[in-house]
């Protein structure tokens, strides 16, 4: 073990097996274990038929884990479009949780900017479903997830997404 403390010999932080802890916590769950800064490459498709696919200059996200946190941030760029049907599926870097105290259901928002028109942007659901390591895209229609979202990419010639998630990992 070994500590760091600041005048007056309080602990401010240590480390041991389990990992860093902060102050005087001795708790193992409280251990951070693991931190890192990443990129993915995404792949893309639909939950239903057709394809998309993506510009390879802007087809990578962003990535930070702390623990079981992990934050995503990127600016995607749907170049190809083949009759897409369904929701849009997008790979991420780590698979979400699945722990039984948790409902395992994570959600966030996205902006799906038209290529051909930058300014026609929509605000889209993310969606991540617990043990999984995709992402659902789904379109907000009168507050309802509709799974249109890539009929509407199609419909458009292709698209801007950007992304800005935070996820629970196991």
């Amino acid at each position: 073990r070994m500590s760091f403390g600041a005048s007056g010999g309080t602990t401010r932080a240590s480390i041991d097996s389990d990992g860093l802890k902060f102050g005087t916590d001795t708790a193992v769950a409280n251990a951070l274990d693991d931190a890192e800064e990443g990129t993915h490459v995404v792949t893309i498709g639909c939950s239903t038929s057709g394809t998309l696919g993506l510009n390879p200059g802007r087809n990578t996200i962003q990535y930070t884990k702390v623990g079981d946190l992990v934050l995503i941030q990127g600016f995607l760029e749907v170049n190809s479009v083949s009759s897409g049907v369904g929701y849009v599926t997008l790979s991420m870097p780590y698979v979400n949780h699945n722990q039984t105290q948790f409902s395992g259901i994570t959600v966030g928002q996205c902006i799906v900017a038209s290529s051909s028109n930058p300014l026609n942007c929509d605000q889209y659901t993310l969606y991540m479903s617990h043990g999984q390591q995709s992402l659902y895209i789904y379109a907000t229609d009168g507050g309802l997830l509709q799974a249109d979202a890539a009929e509407n990419i199609t419909t458009a010639g292709g698209a801007d997404i950007f992304i800005n998630f935070t996820y629970r990992t196991t």
